[in-house]
């Protein structure tokens, strides 16, 4: 692996440590489940009202996430 290689990957793994806002995708027919996007890869993901499956970083592509207002 050449040296321009592997600073290209550190700086996408270190990219991927600043939070960035989820997408919202869609509400659930109830409206008690949201279904968000990661904002790097899209890879979706349920989180309802309470915070359950609130994920601090993507589990696909590890992006962090930032869930504040």
């Amino acid at each position: 692996m050449s040296k321009e290689e592997i600073l290209k990957y550190a700086a996408e793994a270190i990219e991927k440590q600043i939070p960035k806002k989820p997408n919202v995708s869609a509400y659930n027919e109830g409206g008690s489940l949201l279904i968000y996007k990661c904002p790097s890869c899209a890879s979706p993901y349920d989180v309802d009202y309470d915070g359950h499956g609130q994920y601090n970083y993507c589990p696909r592509c590890g992006q962090a996430i930032d869930w504040s207002e």
